[in-house]
């Protein structure tokens, strides 16, 4: 199905992708990361519309959060498996820096 994944280390807790996301993927952290920020948590993923048909439809649809994040600290990979806790971004993979 995908993934969402925030990056703790570039989060500031600004919480944009709260407010933007039509879905209402996102709530407020509750415990805050090393830097002090209250980092969102993704508690409804699967409600996430550009995980949900931008694999089928071939295009993107909404990723709101990932394009209004300040700090490009949400990654949303549409082809990641659901199961896979060790899926690597398809940036990183294309900058050859994960085999």
């Amino acid at each position: 199905m995908g993934k969402i994944t925030i990056n703790e280390k570039y989060c500031k807790g600004c919480n944009i992708c709260i407010e933007y996301c039509p879905m209402k993927i996102f709530e407020q952290g509750e415990e805050p990361n090393q830097r002090g920020y209250f980092v969102p948590e993704i508690v409804h993923q699967k409600r996430c519309t550009k995980l949900m048909v931008s694999k089928h439809l071939k295009r993107n649809v909404c990723g709101l959060c990932q394009e209004m994040c300040p700090d490009f600290a949400i990654e949303i990979d549409i082809y990641a498996e659901e199961d896979n806790n060790t899926c690597q971004s398809l940036t990183a993979k294309a900058r050859g820096l994960v085999p």
